[in-house]
């Protein structure tokens, strides 16, 4: 890695003082909040976002088994998207904090900005963009939200692994082998729990899937191969690299390759493959935002900067020396092993 300074290290995350964290506590916000936790950061308050499908996911029960394994007695909130802008106001106020890492959706932060814009003056933020950013605009006014990442906090840090990796963003067994060796053999509290949030998160998508195959009267094969099991078989045969799971792994696999790409199923068949390859591969986002903020080297690609929306609604950099957003951004020569070397550096924390 390149150790030239690209900007002056403001954008590496203090660790003797204290942050505010909102999450969503997907599988990569666990991952991210063990790291933070690993790396002594001191946590005032953890708020957790409820998006509204509980019934497959309960967060505040994660919430509860992560902070514990984690051994972080913090308290935390629990609230919908849109009561999170009032709760942020206050929590900030009575915990006196003025440092927030945002791993959700950005509408608190626009929130903040609309209700007390003197209080986000004081406030540094360091938040993982992509799709957190889209539904934020998806909710507000697409203006009213880049005006507050350019001008409504002290300092704004946004990263997103486009910037960081280029087109790779999945933990895997090909991409990060050394990661993918340790979230699948390591017995810790920590990637024990990591493994059972990673395996919840991807049986909603194949709960959603089984039912859709099992009722495929269009693909005979795939129908009657997933109409002669149980949810739980079938699960068993996507997590199960022993022998006994391997020919009729092959065989599920079989099926799946000979679905055409013009099938109204082929999404569904190619998430499916890839669970199939690695059942345990893991999205880099919100990790990658962390593992940026507390490296003494990588910390310096937050790039000043004003940033915009396309009309695909991805972030576009204008630099600007003067601006309080910074944007992440690798050198084009390192994208190819960054994330390699993140996740290297997401595992040495750990340890």
């Amino acid at each position: 890695m390149s150790t030239t300074p690209i900007v002056s290290n403001n954008a590496m995350l203090d660790t003797t003082q204290p942050i505010l964290l909102i999450t969503d506590l997907e599988p990569d916000d666990a991952f991210a909040f063990a790291v933070l936790t690993a790396a002594r950061v001191k946590i005032a308050h953890v708020l957790v976002v409820n998006r509204g499908n509980e019934d497959h996911w309960s967060r505040d029960k994660l919430t509860n088994e992560l902070l514990t394994t984690c051994k972080q007695f913090v308290t935390y909130t629990y609230c919908s998207a849109a009561e999170m802008g009032l709760t942020l106001a206050s929590t900030l106020t009575t915990m006196q904090c003025k440092r927030i890492v945002c791993l959700a959706n950005f509408l608190p932060l626009v929130d903040l900005i609309l209700t007390q814009p003197e209080l986000a003056k004081q406030i540094k933020v360091w938040a993982y963009g992509s799709a957190n950013l889209r539904w934020a605009l998806d909710l507000a006014d697409p203006n009213i939200v880049m005006n507050a990442i350019n001008t409504g906090y002290k300092a704004f840090y946004l990263f997103e692994t486009h910037g960081a990796f280029g087109l790779k963003n999945v933990a895997s067994v090909t991409t990060t082998p050394e990661f993918a060796q340790w979230l699948r053999t390591t017995q810790t509290p920590i990637a024990e729990f990591l493994r059972k949030i990673i395996k919840e998160w991807n049986n909603i998508t194949l709960l959603k899937y089984f039912v859709r195959f099992a009722n495929a009267s269009d693909e005979p094969n795939l129908k009657s191969f997933c109409a002669n099991m149980t949810f739980d078989q079938f699960a068993t045969m996507v997590y199960g690299n022993d022998d006994s799971n391997k020919e009729i792994r092959q065989q599920f696999a079989g099926i799946l390759r000979q679905i055409p790409s013009t099938s109204t199923h082929h999404r569904a068949v190619k998430i499916v493959l890839q669970l199939l390859d690695d059942a345990y591969e893991l999205v880099f986002a919100d990790i990658g935002l962390i593992v940026a903020a507390l490296h003494p080297e990588w910390s310096k690609h937050f790039v000043p900067c004003d940033l915009s929306i396309d009309d695909k609604r991805y972030v576009c950099v204008t630099h600007n020396e003067n601006s309080t957003a910074h944007y992440f951004i690798s050198p084009q020569e390192e994208q190819k092993t960054a994330l390699n070397m993140f996740a290297s550096h997401a595992i040495q924390l750990l340890h």
